[in-house]
C-alpha cells in the first residue's frame, strides 16, 4: 500500500477508526459518504424523469412523501419512482393508495432489524449531542419497541454517551447512566424503562465535552506510532552519565 503495489478499495457502514487495523488505517484515505438531502433526491428524480422522457404522476404532496420514504437513499428513491410509474393509472396525478402500500412495504423490506435498531440508536445519540431534552430525544425509545427489545443495549449506549460526549464536563452523568442500568436490572420492564428515559434526559441536558475522549485517542495514536518506530535493539540498558 505504501508504494502503490496494492490498491485496496472497501466500503463499510461501521466506523473505520475502530474496525480497521491501525497500520492499515494510517495508510488509507477515508472518505465519508452522507445521506442525500431532499434537494439532492429531487435532482435525482428530475434526472430520472429526463431519462424516461416523462414526468412522475405526482402532485407536490405525493412527491414530498416519496422523497421522505427514500430516507436519504438515492437507490431507494429511484426504486420508488419506478414503482410509481408502474402502478399509476394514466389519469392519476397523485400517488395511488395501492402504490403507497407497495412502496412502503418495499422500503421497509430493504432495512434489516439490525440496521433499523442501529438507525434508532444513532438518532437518539444525535439528539443527545444536540442537547434536545424534549420529546425528540425520547422519541426513538418507544419507536419500534426499542426499550422492550434491547433495553440493556440501550442502557450501554447511554453509558457510552456519558463517557464520550459529556465526560468531565459533568462526571455525574456517568453515575446517573450506571444507576439507570442497575435500576433496570433490579426492576425490569416496564418500571425500569423510566430509569433509562430519565438518564437519557439527563445526558441530553448535561454540558458536553469530548476533551477526555479526544485526549485518550491522541495518546493511543502516539503510543502506536512510537511502537512502530522502535525496533529490537534500539533500546539501551546503560544508565545516562
Amino acid at each position: 500500500m505504501e508504494d502503490g503495489t496494492v490498491v485496496l478499495v472497501g466500503a463499510t457502514t461501521e466506523n473505520p477508526s475502530f474496525e480497521l487495523n491501525a497500520a492499515l488505517l494510517s495508510r488509507a484515505r477515508v472518505l465519508v459518504f452522507k445521506s442525500l438531502d431532499a434537494a439532492a433526491l429531487e435532482k435525482l428524480l428530475a434526472r430520472a424523469e429526463a431519462v424516461e422522457g416523462r414526468a412522475l404522476p405526482l402532485d407536490d404532496e405525493a412527491r414530498g412523501s416519496l422523497v421522505r420514504m427514500a430516507d436519504g437513499d438515492g437507490r431507494a428513491a429511484l426504486s420508488l419512482a419506478e414503482e410509481v410509474w408502474r402502478s399509476a393509472r394514466p389519469d392519476e396525478i397523485s400517488m395511488p393508495p395501492s402504490c403507497r402500500t407497495s412502496c412502503s412495504a418495499a422500503h421497509r423490506s430493504t432495512t434489516s432489524p439490525r440496521t433499523a435498531t442501529t438507525n434508532l440508536i444513532s438518532a437518539l445519540h444525535k439528539s443527545v449531542r444536540g442537547s434536545d431534552p424534549g420529546r425528540r430525544a425520547l422519541l426513538p425509545l418507544p419507536h419500534g419497541s426499542m426499550l422492550a427489545k434491547a433495553p440493556l443495549f440501550l442502557a450501554r449506549r447511554v453509558v457510552r454517551m456519558a463517557i464520550e460526549d459529556i465526560g468531565l464536563a459533568d462526571p455525574q452523568a456517568l453515575v446517573i447512566a450506571n444507576a439507570a442500568k442497575d435500576a433496570y436490572d433490579f426492576l425490569g420492564s416496564p418500571e425500569g424503562e423510566l430509569a433509562i428515559a430519565q438518564a437519557v434526559i439527563y445526558v441530553a441536558t448535561a454540558p458536553k465535552s469530548n476533551a477526555a475522549y479526544a485526549a485518550y485517542g491522541a495518546a493511543m495514536r502516539t503510543a502506536r506510532e512510537a511502537a512502530r518506530c522502535c525496533r529490537p535493539g534500539t533500546f539501551s540498558t546503560r544508565r545516562p552519565s
